[in-house]
Order: structure tokens, then C-alpha cells, then sequence
């Protein structure tokens, strides 16, 4: 089973690279689960839970490093290179910026901009069986994580409380399993996929269902066949009824009160009701803050982690520091790089999306475009840091590199020509 699964090479030898990239899979999920249960054992606390994990990442990263070596193409140095220098360029473009790239140098080189090199060796073939199987474990541990270790909301915090870190997490593992569950109509997927749903739903949090939601769009686009994308559309026809129904307020209230009495979030549904579902929760002022910064910066910018220096610093009702980044990838770019020098890497990156989806035989490759797309870029248009989100980078590796149809076994190549 363990050879099937594609943790193997065809000499018998296991394929560190798979094995790596499937542990980067299941960090933020299973990593958090292993933190978790480190808490709750004696003699023990949070304070091994970190180093455990950075230790695997390390090590798993040193036995995977002679793969990532040998696909690398001499080109693809040329990005992560241009990004060290305007780093150390940063510090001269706004001083006061500093500080946060002395305490963010070691995560971004070290965790962020490695995922890029990741995306320029990724083989959709090899790792999709893998990454589905951590996907499902992921899904099932947040769920039991969720279950067993964290503590019910009170009635208060389940109108207003969300868990924005586990929604996103979770995210990317719910859309690969929902593209198993439509193309392939596995009964396991399709049971995984609607218990993560209602899961993410009762996290709190509208950015992951509203990525979510651009995921089973997109995908019904461009990452599957026709018949998976009838059985999309027929899927969605009771959830139009759900929506058009005179009773669909009524509906809602009782989801309320049957979450604030199981005590988890009924944030969604109450902003659903309320119609306060699109609002921008405060963040327009964040980014009208740094748009009057930038106002005459066309060119240049101020460098990156320049936004962290601008906003002031403040907390929210639950104790969570706020107006740290920007939440806008756009606005972002804009602030490190200036209004149209942003806006021309911005379009760049879309346009490199478009060609990919359009240019690219694979149907596995399609999928992940898409699924890292709705992942990473839709996630930093509505809150995050493209600094500190490893899947973008990861999306900017693949989306450089040519396909790598050559890695394929001579045996699958057939069968990959074969079905496409």
C-alpha cells in the first residue's frame, strides 16, 4: 500500500521528495495536531511542540534536497535571487521597516521562499495520490482536534467568535478532496467533503467559504471533465432551492441556536442573516491608511514588511493583535514596489495563471493551478501576508516552470498520453 501511494521509486527506493512535499501538505494541520498532543502530555508543554516540527522540516528537507537539485533548472535561481536583493534593498527604501525584516529574515528564507523551489519540481502525477491521503487524514484530526481539544464557544463568542488559522488550514484539503468527490464520486471523498464543509462553515471565518466557493467555480472550468461537471451543477440545484425558499431566514435561525447550543461558531450564518456577510470587518480603513502612503510612489516602493511599519498596532475584542499587514495582496504589492510596478507584477501573476490553466495537457496540473490559486492568491486579496504564505510562492514556482511530463516513468508516460 505504502509503495502504491507513490512513496516509492521504481528502483524500490523511497522517494524523499514525495514523502517531503507530503509532510509540507499536512504541517499547518497535522502539525498542529502534533503540537496539541504535546501540550497534553506530562513532563511535557508547548515549548517541544516547535522544535519537534522545524526538526522534521529540517530533516525532511536535507533528504529531499538532492531531488529538488536535480529538477532545478539554472533559470529558476534567478526569482529567489532578485527577491534576496530587494531585500536587503528594503532596509534603505524605509528604515522603519527594519526591525520586521530582522525578525521575519529567518521564516521567509528558511520557511517561505523554499516553497518556491518546491513549485519548480512539482509533479501533479506523482503527488496527487499522497496528497489526498493527507488531506483525508487532515481533515479528520482538524476535525478531532477541534472535537476533543478545544474548548466549547460560549453563546456570546459563538455569534462573534471565528478560528480564522484552522478555516484557512483546513481550506486546501477540503478543495482537494471535493475534486475526488465530484470527478471520481468516491463515497469516502464525498463523506469527507461534506463533513468538511460543515466543519469549515462552523469555524467562523468567510474568507475560506468564499475561497472556497471561487474553488468549486473554477474547477468546474478548467480541472474537470464534463460528466464531473454535470455532477457539480446538479449538486448545487438543492442548494439553489435552499437559498430561494420562503423559509430560508427561519432556516437559519434554527442552524444558529443548534450551533450556540452544541457551541461552536454561528458567525456565517448570523452575518448571512444580518446581511453583513460581504462587510469589510474595519480592514478599509487599514488599506486607506497605506493607499495614502503610496499615493505618489509609482515606481518604487517602500520595500517589503513596509505595511508592518506604517499601521498601528492595536487588539481586537479576543486579545488578537490587529492592523499588522495590509490584508490586500494588491494594496500589498503596491506598498513594497509602488502603484504600477505592483500593478504590473500583479497582472503578471495573472496572466501567468490564464496561460498555465490554458497551455498546461494535465488535467492534475489544471487542478492544482486552480486549487492553489483560490488557496493562495484568494486568500492573501482578503487577509494574510504574501511574505508569510508559503503556497504562494509555491504557486509562483509551478507557474515558471514548464510541465514535467520528462519525470514521469516510462510506463505512466504512455498512459498519460494515452488519457490526454
Amino acid at each position: 500500500m505504502f509503495n502504491s501511494l507513490g512513496f516509492h521509486k521504481e528502483n524500490g527506493k523511497l522517494n524523499w521528495l514525495v514523502i517531503f512535499i507530503s509532510m509540507l501538505w499536512g504541517f499547518s494541520t497535522l502539525g498542529n495536531f502534533v503540537r496539541a498532543t504535546f501540550m497534553r502530555i506530562p513532563m511535557l508543554s508547548d515549548g517541544y511542540g516547535f522544535p519537534a516540527l522545524y526538526t522534521l522540516y529540517t530533516v525532511g528537507l536535507l533528504l529531499a534536497l538532492p531531488s529538488i537539485l536535480r529538477g532545478l533548472k539554472l533559470r529558476s535561481l534567478l526569482f529567489p535571487i532578485a527577491i534576496l536583493v530587494y531585500y536587503l534593498i528594503s532596509y534603505s527604501l524605509y528604515p522603519r521597516s527594519a526591525p520586521y525584516l530582522d525578525d521575519n529574515a529567518v521564516n521567509f528564507f528558511f520557511l517561505v521562499l523554499p516553497m518556491f523551489f518546491i513549485g519548480a519540481v512539482w509533479n501533479s502525477n506523482e503527488l496527487i495520490k499522497p496528497l489526498r491521503l493527507v488531506s483525508l487524514l487532515s481533515i479528520f484530526f482538524s476535525i478531532f482536534h477541534r472535537l476533543f481539544f478545544a474548548s466549547k464557544l460560549s453563546a456570546a463568542e459563538s455569534a462573534h467568535g471565528d478560528a480564522m488559522g484552522p478555516a484557512y488550514a483546513i481550506l486546501p484539503h477540503l478543495c482537494l478532496i471535493t475534486y475526488f468527490a465530484i470527478s471520481r464520486k468516491s463515497l469516502v471523498d464525498i463523506v469527507f467533503t461534506l463533513v468538511g464543509i460543515m466543519f469549515m462553515i462552523t469555524l467562523g471565518t468567510r474568507g475560506p467559504v468564499l475561497c472556497y466557493g471561487l474553488f468549486v467555480i473554477m474547477c468546474y472550468a478548467f480541472a474537470l471533465k464534463k460528466k464531473g461537471a454535470l455532477v457539480l451543477l446538479a449538486s448545487m440545484i438543492p442548494v439553489g432551492f435552499v437559498f430561494l425558499s420562503e423559509n430560508f431566514q427561519q432556516y437559519l435561525k434554527a442552524i444558529i441556536l443548534l450551533c450556540k447550543q452544541y457551541g461552536v461558531s454561528a458567525r456565517i450564518f448570523d452575518r448571512i442573516l444580518t446581511g453583513e456577510f460581504f462587510d469589510s470587518s474595519g480592514r478599509d480603513s487599514i488599506q486607506d491608511t497605506l493607499l495614502s502612503k503610496v499615493a505618489d510612489h509609482h515606481f518604487i516602493g517602500y520595500g517589503f514588511y513596509a505595511d508592518r511599519a506604517m499601521l498601528p498596532h492595536g487588539r481586537d475584542e479576543f486579545g488578537r493583535q490587529t492592523n499588522i499587514y495590509a490584508h490586500n495582496l494588491v494594496v500589498e504589492l503596491w506598498v513594497n514596489f509602488g502603484r504600477i510596478t505592483g500593478s504590473v507584477l500583479f497582472g503578471c501573476l495573472i496572466l501567468l495563471i490564464i496561460r498555465k490553466l490554458l497551455k498546461s495537457p494535465n488535467q492534475q496540473t489544471r487542478l492544482f493551478v486552480v486549487l492553489f490559486t483560490c488557496c493562495a492568491v484568494g486568500h492573501l486579496m482578503l487577509s494574510s501576508s504574501y511574505l508569510e504564505h508559503g503556497l504562494f510562492f509555491l504557486l509562483l514556482g509551478l507557474l515558471m516552470t514548464r510541465e514535467r511530463i520528462q519525470l514521469i516513468s516510462p510506463k505512466n508516460r504512455m498512459a498519460y498520453e494515452k488519457a490526454h
